[in-house]
């Protein structure tokens, strides 16, 4: 399998800079000989001079950077190589956070597998775990790869804050391959659809007969701060299996990020929340964010009515007669409330009736579907979809006892919360199967409501636990924040950058007490990222 060129290949040196020049050069050959080194070898594969070697040989062992066997006189790697090693990720630990996945993934698919991160106007590959077939991908780490012709390359692109990429793309794109792609509109329109589907192909676009499979690690800001890809010959990474490789990748990219913001990411303390209402809600609940008015809407559900808050304030949107069960905002509809037995779309004040009154509800964004959860039985739900037109499909999903529900980004899953049960589970909404994703301590307190952030992540609000807390992949709590009020009853992402959090409370049922040590208990919060 061809190898990338790499700076390895970059023999030429500054002037007066001859001896580290040639302390590299010995440095390359222990590590290429793998412990099995001695200075005759080392001497004829460098071309080195005996007694100069012996003297640099000396010093670099001196220091710690190469050591002796003193059996074998063989030359191996120094240990002081491992601390200089640990420093050049030490903020995030993303080498050691990554590992584990990348062996993941090169055992289930039998490929090498990389990571990467941008240097300059490339990719630096720090990361590695070949894979166990003779024919391999065997790019070297510590090489510099071009961004516009690597699946790695790509998929930072596609997600580098706009200024780094149009910076990038003010450049001539040099050809590797007759594949390379060096047209500048054609490279954005790959771009645009990496954005979409979360993944990058280099398809032989800089070596002939292998191909790569890459996805972005992106931060708490949701832009790329690293990537990791999959790569092997094309007879065996064929067109067809890409996209399972790609669904694999992109999920372990997903599974890094989620591990490496927490470090490097730290939300202010609850104390910062600051309440957007005017005045306390007997109920507070469903807020949601509409990102086209940017303004947050919620309800009081017993003190009925909706409210909007933007940059100018509060504003009370509408009472209602009876008890409000759920809110969803359409796009192209407005706001729908549920009440009772009745849908009502507020724009044009049309009526719906319904089999049963709405737990919750939430928008599908595509197409402005409403999925809707009703009450089943004693301890189930069911969900269905219902049009911006009031039509309820015929077909429903049932689960178990469910107090609210969140969406994914990508519409494909439903995320329930239940106070009774105490669980989180998730639905995939294509082929109807669930399985609990949390069980939350009853310490912790109760899961109320969910919601999920730009990072794809699952949050839930904690009734009686003063919290919300978000969950990692296996469902243990990862983070906690704490709130000021002991029941948020419901939360959504929102703000310019989404990433702004909105925390809906009660004070029904508090006694004087819990007001006065929770004087925001009612309100609407906010907590700036």
């Amino acid at each position: 399998m061809p190898n990338e060129t790499s700076w390895k290949a970059e023999k030429t040196a500054p002037q007066g800079t001859g001896v580290l020049t040639k302390a590299f050069d010995i440095l390359d050959e222990i590590a290429l000989q793998q412990g099995q080194a001695n200075a005759r070898d080392i001497a004829d594969a460098t071309g080195i001079a005996r007694p100069t070697l012996y003297r640099i040989l000396s010093a670099m062992t001196a220091r710690g950077i190469v050591r002796c066997d003193p059996v074998s006189h063989s030359y191996q790697i120094g240990f002081r190589t491992l601390d200089i090693a640990q420093q050049v990720w030490s903020s995030s630990n993303l080498s050691a956070i990554s590992a584990g996945e990348l062996r993941r993934l090169r055992d289930i698919t039998g490929e090498t597998t990389y990571l990467a991160v941008p240097e300059g106007d490339g990719v630096l590959s720090i990361g590695r775990f070949q894979g166990p077939h003779s024919r391999r991908s065997s790019a070297e780490l510590g090489s510099i790869k071009p961004m516009h012709c690597t699946s790695q390359g790509k998929a930072l692109l596609a997600f580098l804050p706009e200024r780094q990429r149009a910076k990038f793309m003010a450049q001539p794109l040099d050809r590797r391959t007759e594949k390379t792609i060096t047209e500048h509109s054609a490279l954005e329109a790959e771009l645009s659809a990496i954005r979409n589907r979360g993944y990058a192909v280099d398809d032989e676009e800089i070596v002939l007969g292998t191909r790569c499979v890459g996805a972005p690690i992106l931060g708490s800001d949701g832009t790329a701060i690293a990537a990791i890809s999959i790569a092997g010959p094309t007879f065996r990474v064929t067109i067809e299996r890409v996209k399972f490789l790609a669904k694999e990748v992109a999920e372990a990219a997903r599974i890094i990020g989620a591990q490496v913001n927490p470090e490097t990411r730290k939300r202010p303390r609850g104390a910062d929340f600051q309440p957007v209402s005017k005045q306390a809600a007997f109920i507070g609940g469903a807020p949601q964010w509409d990102a086209k008015r940017n303004s947050l809407f919620w309800i009081d559900h017993l003190a009925p009515a909706l409210f909007e808050s933007d940059q100018n304030g509060t504003q009370l949107v509408q009472e209602f007669d009876n008890r409000i069960d759920a809110l969803a905002l359409t796009r192209g509809f407005g706001p729908f409330v549920f009440t009772g037995h009745t849908a009502l779309r507020l724009r044009d004040s049309a009526r719906f009736d319904l089999p049963e009154p709405v737990i919750a509800a939430a928008t599908m964004r595509s197409n402005d579907e409403i999925l809707v959860m009703f009450r089943h039985g004693e301890n189930g739900v069911q969900l269905r979809r219902m049009l911006p037109t009031g039509k309820l499909s015929e077909k429903a999903i049932v689960t178990g006892p469910a107090s609210g529900f969140c969406i994914s980004s990508d519409e494909g899953t439903a995320f329930i919360a239940s106070r009774t049960s105490g669980t989180v589970t998730r639905l995939d909404l294509a082929t109807e199967k669930s399985r609990v994703l949390s069980r939350i301590p009853q310490a912790a307190g109760s899961p109320v409501s969910c919601a999920v952030d730009m990072q794809g992540r699952v949050w839930v609000a904690l009734a009686h636990g003063w919290s919300l807390a978000r969950l990692d992949e296996i469902g243990e709590i990862a983070e906690r924040v704490p709130v000021p009020t002991p029941n948020p009853t419901g939360l959504c992402f929102g703000g310019e950058t989404g990433t702004d959090l909105y925390v809906t409370t009660e004070r029904y049922g508090l006694d004087r007490n819990d007001l006065t040590n929770a004087p925001l208990s009612g309100h609407t919060l906010r907590l700036a990222d």
